[in-house]
């Protein structure tokens, strides 16, 4: 009799269980955020938005030993305007690695560059793409989009996979996500769980190429830009605004420790502050800071009015500005430089 229970409470804990089981099982075979399994290839599915720090980390980790990185790119997805190929045209590194992230922050940027030090990894070339967003936010994000690699951050590995999970396991995420699956497409209800897009990656060098609205742009011009004229919103250019002062204590602990890793490296830095849309200039103290520390030869403000930010062709819309953006600086830059 004593079995016969025993039996029955053990079938009543796996019919409990079941759903469970069967929703690890599910997260287990499909891993929809590309976290759990090593990859040869990223961004398997254009509608899936994946972890950008996670993913840039994973690559350098498989390719850095046999790839010799020695020129790194940082900073948010606007740094993505700048790309390795227009970089090397210039510097001519060994390899040269774009280590961004999506929202990224001066805590991540500062956590690479100490990974990478950690790591033994050359440091010769390094270009900073700064905006005061990324300046201000110097503690590891929270979410699973934003979240650091824990060989960056030096924190849990567990938290770091159970935050994946956790939104696996919310009941919209998962209904949303298996309809997909089983469809093959997404459906109205569930628009908001995925952000269709067509971009390329280079599995070498990390770069980002957004195909859909580069190639929308080249077809259509001025008429793409006329199909968002709602989205570009007119700026105030009759006086001088500025972004909040932002580079605190911590921030400038941040910075300090990066510029003593440079030095030690021997390293050729570039600290570029992006050409934002909003045509705010970034906060005069907190740019004298930096031209302080860094040498003001090293600091190249784009912020505020200028020939970038007046036209709205150099936007994909009002947060990324376009590769030709990147390029022009670093023609203009470096040709003036010799």
């Amino acid at each position: 009799m004593k079995n016969n229970g025993f039996i029955k409470l053990i079938f009543k804990v796996l019919l409990v269980l079941t759903p469970l089981l069967i929703q690890i099982l599910v997260y287990a075979i499909f891993d929809p955020f590309e976290v759990l399994y090593h990859y040869d290839r990223h961004y398997s599915d254009n509608n899936v938005v994946y972890n950008r720090d996670y993913i840039s980390t994973e690559i350098f980790l498989a390719n850095y030993k046999k790839e010799n990185y020695d020129s790194f790119i940082f900073g948010n997805s606007r740094s993505l305007a700048f790309q390795c190929r227009d970089w090397d045209n210039y510097i001519k590194a060994k390899g040269v690695f774009h280590f961004d992230a999506s929202a990224e922050s001066l805590y991540g940027i500062y956590k690479k560059i100490m990974f990478l030090d950690r790591k033994g990894v050359a440091l010769r070339n390094c270009l900073l793409i700064l905006d005061d967003i990324t300046i201000a936010k110097c503690d590891n994000h929270e979410g699973h989009l934003f979240i650091k690699h824990p060989e960056v951050s030096q924190e849990s590995a567990t938290a770091f996979q159970m935050e994946f999970f956790r939104v696996f396991m919310k009941p919209r995420f998962l209904i949303g996500y298996l309809d997909y699956k089983i469809h093959n497409r997404i459906r109205p209800a569930f628009n908001d769980l995925f952000m269709p897009s067509e971009v390329r990656y280079d599995p070498i060098t990390n770069d980002i190429f957004i195909v859909s609205q580069e190639e929308e742009i080249q077809r259509a011009g001025s008429k793409y830009y006329e199909k968002k004229r709602n989205i570009f919103f007119i700026r105030d250019q009759k006086g001088k605004n500025y972004t909040t002062q932002c580079i605190k204590d911590v921030q400038k602990k941040y910075f300090e420790e990066i510029k003593m890793i440079f030095e030690k490296n021997k390293t050729n830095y570039l600290i570029i502050i992006s050409p934002v849309y909003d045509q705010k200039y970034l906060n005069m103290t907190d740019l004298h800071y930096l031209e302080n520390l860094f040498g003001k030869k090293n600091v190249l403000d784009f912020s505020g009015v200028n020939e970038y930010t007046n036209s709205i062709y150099n936007y994909y819309e009002t947060i990324h500005y376009r590769p030709v953006v990147g390029r022009q600086i670093l023609k203009n830059y470096y040709l003036n430089k010799k």
